[in-house]
């Protein structure tokens, strides 16, 4: 019992030295179609990156930007992916997802037997995917997506799972046995169930997932066990230190997440991260941490290391491979978080409800377990079993699958196990009877409940002694200085003793640690000086009564105070005031200003402007290198930051060449940013309220990335067909739209795009999120080549292959139309004149349609010749080509105008003209 304790602390110390690194990152996903419950049974992710998800409405695809809903006839509930598609097995039977030219990817049905209902497990397997209900599996080839054949389960036998283990495959049954698939490649050969040899002491394989380009198995099983399987090693399994949290919260689902660690989820606990090798909860991401449901639904692991979790309220992606760490769902911390201050290996939070923070906290669990005992009274050891009774069956449906596994059919065959167990008169508590003398002593087993130690969690607690926004922090003398609207306090671990109760807009601490200099709510500058008992108020910059908005230090000791149409410069000389200049300026919009000081210069921000103070001028201009602050900037740590439009950078060279502050695009808006008090971590506050650490041990760029290709070419009416690199429509289609797109599932658009039309653009064009679509309201008739680039957050760009752009003219303006207008007119040319032959009258019509075949004549030849050569032109040369086309059919008009007034005259006839030629 000793050395059992001593490993649930050693335990505890171990999940204890990870879990104060933060949670996991989470972005949540909501498709665009509103439901009432997003209930979901499998995901899946093809080559280009796009998740799919199956549920009761059909197929979710999303490539992180954009919700489509492939319809299905039917509720889908489990996905494969192949080589070429996405194939799909549900209530309606099974089939695929094809790219439909008019309404893009669709659902195509592969089943014509009546029997391929309920379709509810699949494996892909070699060449061949298999798709499986409760009596039959049918095999479908993965090439011809055609089916290849029907096995019938054996008599009184329920399938209930199909999986890939020891390189077969392996189906599960509701009886508890495991069969092999035979046959299947043989010529000829008829597919046949035989008893396996694998084995697994559980009946139930809840999931199998392959570790990729490995032989090593995930297994889950019904009693909440997970097993590692390998063909070296055989079935070993994973002895949870946490195994009482897994068997409470009953397992769902599981995926690996690399080679040490996996993901299980579970129907109450959220997503539980264990290392396959020790044992150790890594972490647990639940609704304290952050996920909208504790219940998941399905678990996937995306390319990029990233663990997808379906629950009620839409999807989650844990982002594990990013180096950042939540800070903000500890359980306690109340208000808008404000600032930070990490001193001391401490975290305080300031919101705008107080100072917390964040603590150790035990977490206990009750355990459950029995002690032997024996009686001698028979009427006690009947109440004591009655007990014991009532309580297995509450423990027997703890283990049930609730969500995927037909539950009235586990019900019934669990109660038909309990119905036989008390038919044989075997009970469900062990018991025995011994003869001791005259009396018969019985032995029974009685239930107990204890505490236990499970971890040493986190958790905010507030403050005491501050009641109120706390707006600003400062580390002073390795203490805590925090102000705010409700004062002015010093903190000293959880107590804050006070310095001043007038409302505090800014303070600031001199470099020497001696003195304070505050801004009031009263437009009073307050100052401080530090003795014997704490501090005391001194009378030096009293006399200045104006609003500041922030103050701060520069290398010379002066000390500068920010105001709303002035700066004050108090210059300082050992620590005694030796003057005040005022230095004024424009400030129309009245905007709070701040700055910063950076090596011997003086910086500050007014109205949105990044000015320098010139010494020499003693007033504040323009710096030749001056910084693109686009009204994202913001002092926070006592450093400025600001934002350029792309990227967020200090002024600090220390801060850059230290962090990539590239990871900072991740979050649309940032409210709060400053390092660690050892410059270990960055530490931000965005506009979500949601507090990150920013750690430098794991700041390399994950070098995987999803390829950019060309999703989708559509007009307001309709989607258009289109290849890879080829796409081509007629003009008279109007507007068109093509999209190109880079998965990426940050959830805020951190890749930028440009494009390049090569006949109608001179140059790229600038970099945008929202340059993954172009729309052409109207495009003149000819082939362009479209070129297209994507660039992620750390500035790595990724191309396409040109794109043909070919913009064909209607049919009313193509060659072989003007051609057969030539031959329709000619033929009413002959006939006018056939006609004015034989009367005058005709003569006018016969020339009216001899222009009009003149006319089409040019216009065919036109059109010719810009069918053969590639002619960029406007209106004007437009014109001109037409005037010199006309003049070369001038000569035979005149011919042909001569011809008609002859024969119209009689000179000749046409049919000694069509005799002669014959």
């Amino acid at each position: 019992m000793k050395l059992r304790c001593i490993l649930i602390v050693l335990a505890v110390w171990a999940s204890d030295a990870v879990a104060q690194n933060g949670n996991y990152s989470l972005s949540h996903f909501i498709p665009v179609q509103e439901r009432s419950d997003y209930l979901s049974f499998d995901l899946a992710q093809d080559e280009r990156g796009i998740i799919y998800i199956a549920g009761k409405g059909g197929i979710e695809e999303f490539d992180g930007r954009i919700w489509r809903l492939i319809p299905t006839p039917g509720v889908a509930r489990t996905l494969t992916k192949t080589a070429n598609s996405i194939m799909v097995g549900g209530l309606d039977g099974y089939g695929q997802l094809i790219n439909d030219p008019q309404k893009g990817w669709a659902y195509q049905t592969l089943s014509l037997d009546t029997i391929a209902k309920n379709i509810f497990a699949s494996l892909v397997y070699k060449d061949t995917v298999y798709f499986i209900n409760e009596d039959h599996l049918f095999s479908v080839s993965a090439t011809t997506n055609t089916t290849i054949e029907t096995i019938k389960a054996p008599e009184g036998t329920e399938l209930t799972g199909i999986f890939d283990i020891m390189g077969k495959v392996q189906i599960t049954t509701a009886e508890g046995t495991i069969l092999n698939l035979e046959n299947t490649h043989l010529p000829d050969g008829e597919g046949k169930f035989v008893p396996s040899e694998f084995s697994i002491p559980d009946k139930e394989l809840l999931f199998v997932e392959k570790f990729s380009n490995t032989n090593d198995y995930l297994i889950g099983t019904g009693s909440n066990h997970l097993f590692v399987y390998s063909n070296d090693k055989g079935l070993v399994e994973i002895k949870v230190t946490d195994q009482a949290y897994l068997d409470i919260h009953i397992i769902s689902d599981g995926v690996w997440l690399n080679d040490q660690i996996i993901a299980i989820g579970t129907l109450r606990g959220g997503v539980v991260f264990i290392n396959r090798i020790t044992g150790l909860t890594e972490e647990i991401i639940d609704y304290n941490t952050g996920l909208p449901d504790n219940e998941v639904f399905a678990l996937l692991c995306d390319k990029r290391q990233g663990i997808w979790v379906a629950h009620s309220y839409g999807y989650t992606r844990i982002a594990t491979n990013v180096p950042f760490r939540s800070f903000s769902h500890y359980k306690g911390l109340t208000g808008n978080l404000l600032t930070i201050q990490y001193i001391n290996g401490r975290l305080y939070a300031g919101t705008s409800v107080g100072l917390f923070l964040l603590t150790k906290e035990e977490v206990y669990d009750d355990e459950v377990f029995y002690v032997t005992k024996k009686n001698s009274d028979p009427k006690k050891v009947e109440e004591t079993q009655a007990s014991i009774e009532s309580i297995a069956p509450e423990e027997r449906q703890r283990a049930k699958r609730g969500l995927f596994k037909f539950l009235k059919k586990e019900k019934k065959k669990a109660e038909n196990q309990d119905n036989s167990t008390i038919a044989s008169g075997q009970p469900p508590v062990v018991s025995s009877t011994q003869q001791i003398g005259s009396s018969t002593l019985t032995s029974y087993r009685e239930k107990r409940i204890r505490k236990v130690l499970r971890s040493l969690a986190y958790s905010y607690k507030k403050v005491n002694g501050i009641e109120g926004k706390v707006t600003q922090l400062w580390k002073w003398n390795e203490k805590l200085l925090a102000a705010g609207p409700s004062g002015l306090y010093e903190v000293t671990g959880e107590q804050a003793s006070v310095i001043s109760e007038e409302p505090i807009r800014s303070f600031m601490v001199t470099k020497d640690g001696m003195t304070l200099v505050a801004a009031t709510y009263d437009d009073e500058v307050k100052t401080f000086s530090v003795g014997s008992k704490g501090w005391n108020q001194i009378a030096l910059l009293d006399t200045l009564r104006t609003f500041v908005s922030f103050l701060f230090e520069d290398n010379q000791e002066n000390i500068w105070l920010c105001g709303l149409n002035a700066i004050y410069k108090a210059e300082m000389a050992d620590g005694e005031l030796v003057d005040v200049v005022k230095i004024p300026f424009s400030n129309p919009m009245m905007a709070e200003t701040f700055g910063t000081a950076a090596g011997s210069d003086v910086f500050v921000v007014i109205a949105g402007k990044f000015l320098r103070f010139d010494f020499a001028k003693g007033r504040f201009v323009v710096p030749r290198d001056s910084l693109s602050v686009t009204g994202k900037s913001l002092v926070s740590g006592n450093r400025f930051w600001y934002f350029d439009g792309h990227s967020w950078s200090s002024l600090d060279p220390k801060l850059k060449q230290k962090f990539n502050l590239a990871w900072l695009n991740l979050f649309s808006d940032l409210r709060f940013i400053a390092p660690g008090d050892k410059m270990e971590n960055l530490w931000v506050i965005t506009s979500s309220n949601e507090l990150y650490r920013l750690s430098t041990d794991t700041l390399s760029a994950d070098n995987f990335q999803y390829p950019l290709f060309l999703k989708d070419v559509r007009n307001p009416q309709s989607r258009l067909t289109f290849t890879s690199n080829r796409v081509k429509f007629g003009q008279e289609l109007g507007e068109v739209t093509l999209e190109f797109i880079q998965p990426e599932f940050s959830g805020l658009q951190s890749t930028e795009y440009r494009y390049w039309v090569k006949g109608l653009q001179k140059d790229w064009s600038s970099w945008s999120a929202l340059n993954n679509e172009i729309s052409f309201p109207f495009l003149p008739i000819g082939t362009y080549k479209v070129l297209v680039q994507a660039r992620d957050l750390f500035g790595k760009v990724t191309e396409i292959e040109p794109v043909s752009f070919i913009v064909t003219p209607p049919y009313w303006k193509q060659a072989w139309f003007y051609a057969a207008e030539v031959a329709f007119f000619s033929m009413l040319v002959v006939l006018s004149i056939r006609l004015s032959a034989m009367n005058e009258s005709y003569r006018v019509v016969s020339r009216v349609l001899s222009l009009l075949t003149v006319i089409l004549l040019i216009q065919l030849i036109q059109t010719a010749a810009y069918s053969m050569i590639n002619v960029r032109s406007t209106p004007v040369v437009d014109f001109f080509i037409q005037v010199c086309i006309a003049l070369l059919v001038l000569p035979l008009e005149f011919i042909l105008r001569k011809f008609m007034t002859a024969a119209a005259e009689g000179k000749f006839s046409l049919n000694k003209l069509a005799g002669r030629r014959s």
